[in-house]
């Protein structure tokens, strides 16, 4: 398994195979929802497993952390921890010291192991209950 850091424009297709069947079909989240315009300046990873496309996520250039999603057939096997370091890798290179993302209730302890706290009430998004989480991170020269 690799990952490799790309934008929406250049892995559209993979990005799409991914989040449809995990946020879309999944989760019931309507597919006009799933897509935004966020996804053309964001940057994105994906994970890659013998050429096939098996998860994604997404950082934004104001920290903002999203649409992490695994293919069902790959989970359990470190990818959206692989994925969330990635991303974090690419954000302190780019100067960021603060991420944040609107974790989903049940997703929450993955997200405390990988550093995230809570920061905030519970709200609904896309019929599912979510929590602001936070994390700082180290800038580039630091480490």
């Amino acid at each position: 398994m690799h990952i490799s850091i790309t934008s929406f424009q250049d892995e559209e297709q993979a990005i799409r195979q991914i989040r449809s069947s995990v946020f879309v079909k999944e989760q019931g989240i309507p597919n006009e929802d799933e897509y935004d315009d966020s996804d053309n300046v964001c940057v994105h990873a994906i994970a890659w497993d013998e050429g096939r496309p098996v998860g994604t996520g997404r950082l934004g250039d104001d920290g903002r952390i999203g649409r992490i999603a695994v293919m069902k057939q790959a989970r359990g096997k470190g990818i959206a921890k692989a994925i969330i370091l990635a991303l974090e890798h690419h954000a302190r290179n780019c100067g960021l010291h603060q991420l944040w993302a609107h974790a989903q209730v049940q997703e929450l302890g993955f997200y405390k192991k990988v550093g995230y706290r809570v920061d905030g009430d519970e709200f609904m998004e896309d019929g599912i209950l979510h929590k602001r989480i936070q994390k700082s991170i180290q800038p580039a020269d630091l480490l």
